[in-house]
């Protein structure tokens, strides 16, 4: 009669991929997305000390599409509360002309969580790239200077695969 150790080690293998294997996907559904916001003129100084300013845009990650809704609502409280952040300081471009747009983020999220319920946001991330815009959400987007791009983004996917 054969051993019942490995045996047991096989199962219990087994349930300890099929949970792991339970969790990947559940990990994967919660509902996230980001809002994006106006562009901002930042303050930089170069490597040579030139002063001037350069745009920046920040996004806001949400845990879902309700929370979206709560920080595109305060939409303008939201700039002016980040514009008077953003105007305190000269930021540093490094030697290859970027912003260290990590620090900028991690600056601007305390004033983000101020401005909007703290539950609505779960990160902060700031892009030197040109923000992107559809026509569709223009019209949200000079209204209250922000827009939802993962949802916006998820609607395209949607028609897509119609």
């Amino acid at each position: 009669m054969p051993s019942q150790k490995p045996r047991a080690a096989a199962v219990a293998g087994f349930a300890v991929l099929a949970l792991l294997a339970a969790a990947g996907p559940a990990q994967a559904q919660s509902p996230q997305n980001r809002v994006q916001l106006q562009v901002f003129q930042v303050k930089v100084i170069d490597t040579t000390g030139k002063v001037g300013q350069i745009p920046i845009t920040v996004f806001i990650d949400t845990p879902g599409s309700r929370s979206s809704t709560a920080v595109c609502s305060v939409g303008p409280r939201l700039r002016d509360a980040l514009l008077t952040h953003l105007r305190k300081d000269t930021y540093k471009l490094d030697a290859q002309g970027k912003l260290d747009t990590a620090s900028i983020a991690e600056g601007a999220r305390p004033v983000v969580e101020k401005a909007v319920n703290k539950e609505n946001v779960i990160g902060v991330a700031v892009s030197m790239d040109p923000p992107k815009i559809n026509a569709a959400s223009s019209a949200m987007f000079a209204r209250l200077g922000c827009i939802g791009v993962v949802e916006d983004d998820d609607k395209k996917a949607a028609k897509k695969k119609k």
